[in-house]
This record gives structure tokens, sequence and C-alpha cells, in this order.
């Protein structure tokens, strides 16, 4: 019974360390300029606003289909009540519609006719649409790669800003690692100064200036420690990260693209409006 008890608190100790030590797994992983740069994306709303352009482009394309190719259904309907009162053979009683009398008051029987009713049902189908459709899907076409083009310059202003930011974290981070190292040694230095002053190899003095010049490194240290918390959150804030726990950053190799030489965006803008102009004339035209 007492060794059961014994690996049932093993277990139990085992369990807690490793639920404490789950945190610390997670917060080290790296992240890296990757990650930024598809989750910039993923929340941008320029780029949600595009895309959603993009889908009332083609709702807007399928009501006009409707309007040009479908039928109208119109029905009109009217109704007239003309209510007297009748006197015929000395009784006097009211009648939403009169059965012939002769004697009566209200409305002119010869009038109203006794009450009028009418009904009216209209069909409407627009013919020869074709061209107007077509020139309405070219319209709705130009307009999504026009959105789209959008989010491609959005996504390369992304991937610049985040590229520069994840830069200055990364030197920020450098300059972490490299205070850290200077101040290991600064303090070995000032542990090797108090042997030697003992020993009055060095004065006082001396000491007393090294360790100022420690303090002035824990100072600097402390700054870099600042600079890079505040670079890591600007990082998150960039890229619509809500996160503030501090993360290791992976290295980055920079290189040209050649695809960017090829193919430019911003031309491709140009050819878009030049595109969507004629589009409209092509649609203003139609309508007379």
């Amino acid at each position: 019974m007492g060794n059961y008890l014994f690996l049932y608190d093993m277990k139990k100790t085992g369990w807690f360390i490793w639920l404490f030590l789950l945190p610390l797994f997670v917060v080290a992983q790296p992240h890296g300029l990757d990650y930024y740069i598809n989750s910039a994306k993923a929340n941008s709303p320029l780029v949600n606003k595009n895309k959603n352009d993009s889908k009332l482009q083609q709702l807007n394309l399928e009501q006009i289909n409707s309007v040009l190719k479908k039928p109208m259904v119109n029905v009109e309907a009217g109704v007239l009540f003309a209510p007297i009162v009748s006197h015929d053979n000395d009784k006097t009683k009211f009648e939403w519609v009169s059965q012939g009398a002769s004697d009566y008051a209200g409305y002119d029987q010869a009038f109203s006719d006794g009450g009028q009713y009418q009904a009216c049902i209209t069909a409407e189908q627009p013919l020869f649409t074709g061209s107007i459709y077509k020139s309405y899907e070219a319209k709705a076409e130009i307009s999504k790669q026009i959105n789209q083009n959008k989010i491609n310059l959005t996504n390369h202003e992304i991937e610049q800003l985040v590229t520069h930011q994840y830069l200055l974290c990364l030197k920020a981070k450098k300059q972490r690692e490299i205070s850290r190292e200077l101040l290991v040694k600064m303090k070995q230095q000032v542990g090797i100064m108090e042997h030697l002053v003992k020993n009055a190899i060095y004065k006082r003095t001396d000491l007393l200036l090294l360790q100022i010049e420690y303090q002035n490194f824990q100072l600097q240290n402390k700054t870099y420690e600042t600079d890079y918390k505040n670079s890591l959150f600007d990082l998150n804030l960039l890229c619509g990260i809500n996160d503030t726990a501090m993360v290791d950053l992976q290295d980055v190799k920079l290189s040209v693209r050649p695809d960017t030489v090829v193919h430019s965006n911003f031309l491709t803008g140009y050819r878009l409006d030049s595109m969507s102009v004629v589009s409209d004339r092509i649609l203003f035209e139609q309508k007379y």
C-alpha cells in the first residue's frame, strides 16, 4: 500500500512538473518572418475589404442577370365598395352591396354600379439583352482583377513593413545578447579586481571605477531589454497578433526575388484602370 501511494505521489508530481514547464516550452517556440507576414496578411483590414468587394461584385452581377434575363410579373387589383342605406318596403337596412334598391341613400348606383372590382396582371420579359449582360460581366471581371491587384499591392506593402519591423526586432535582440555577454564579462572582471585589491595590487579607486562601469552596463542592458520588448510588441501590433509573450525570433536571410523584376503590380494597376474606363464607356453608350 505504501509503495502504491509513493508511485501515485510521483505521478502527481510528474504531471505537476510537466504542466509547469509546458508554458515555458510554448513561449520558447521560435517564430520566423513568414509567420508574422502570413498573420499580417490574414488580419489586414484592407485585404479583407478588397476580398469582400469582389464578393459584392459577384452578387451585383447575379442581380443584373436577374433583371436582364428573367421576367418581371406585376399584379394590380382595385376594389371600390359603394354601401347604401335601403328604404324599400318601408324598411331601413344597411347594404354593403346593393341588391337593386330603388329607394336608398348613398352612392349613386348608376355611377358606382353597386361596386367596382378590377385586377390586372402584367409580365415583362426583356429581349435582346445578351450584349448588355456581357458588358456588365466584363465590367465585373475587371473590377475583380482590380481588387485582386489591390490585394497584391497591399501584401507587398505588408511584406515591406513587417520585414522592416522584424529586422528592428532582430537588431534589438542582437544588442541584448551582446549586452548580456559584456555584462557577464564585466562581472567577472569586477570579481578579479576585488581579488587584486585585496592583495594590494590595485587601488580601491580602481575597483570603484570598474563597479561604476559595471552599473552602467546594467543600465544599458535594461535599455536593450526594453527596446526588444517594445520592438516585439510593435511587430505583434502591426501583424494583428494579440499576444504579449516574449518569443525567440529566428534569423532571416533576405534575397531579391526575380519575379518582382518581371511583373509589376503598379503597372498592372494602370492597365486595369484603363480597361475599367473603356468598360464604363461601353456601358454608357448602351444606354442610348
